[in-house]
């Protein structure tokens, strides 16, 4: 056993990122928190918690890692954590921005808002994360386009909208599992463009 959590906790959200596993779990007294494990007990720690409901920091003993980001309480538990290159990518909240992309490098310095996709406290909610190569394609709604398909190598200025299928606001990418999945250099997806109802849809990656 790696840690043992609060009774009725589960931990969720396992990708592998430099040699470690990120995990969110429950821990005591209904805080949410996120680990780190190198698969062994010795190297499981915690990463970053707060308590649901008081947008305060949670102490840590000394020589513990530190909290990364003071995200939203009860609300903001990260999701979809992705590996991209050296950086994990994951979907967040905070009081600014809404739900949007963030990345982190395992510092507190180097984790932050990747790109605020709808500008302002309004939510993108970006989700349907799936790795290729150096790349993360995910589904996000900008405000303007809908929910189309997105795509970020790891910076702001590689993080764009791939296509607008659906034009103008309608959403290809809404009310149906939309999960891509990458295989022998394309990106296969469903989606809806407004004309032909959902079909299969492939995009070429770059080798």
């Amino acid at each position: 056993m790696l840690r043992r959590f609060a009774p009725g906790s589960f931990p969720r959200f396992l990708p592998f990122q430099g040699g470690a596993l990120f995990l969110a779990g429950e821990g005591p007294e209904g805080t949410l928190r996120l680990w780190a494990s190198d698969g062994t007990p010795a190297g499981t720690a915690e990463l970053l918690g707060f308590a649901p409901g008081s947008g305060r920091r949670l102490p840590l003993p000394a020589g513990s890692p530190i909290l990364l980001a003071p995200l939203t309480p009860a609300f903001s538990i990260p999701l979809n954590l992705t590996p991209v290159g050296d950086r994990l990518l994951f979907a967040a909240q905070d009081p600014e921005h809404g739900t949007e992309l963030w990345t982190t490098d395992g510092t507190s310095e180097g984790t932050h808002l990747l790109a605020d996709l709808q500008p302002g406290a309004g939510s993108s909610n970006p989700q349907d994360f799936t790795a290729a190569g150096n790349l993360l394609f995910f589904s996000a709604d900008d405000g303007t386009f809908g929910r189309e398909l997105w795509e970020s190598d790891g910076t702001p200025e590689g993080t764009r909208r791939v296509s607008d299928i659906a034009p103008g606001g309608f959403s290809s990418l809404f009310g149906f599992p939309f999960q891509p999945v990458a295989s022998n250099g394309f990106l296969f997806f469903v989606a809806d463009d407004g004309q032909t109802g959902l079909e299969p849809w492939a995009l070429r990656l770059e080798p």
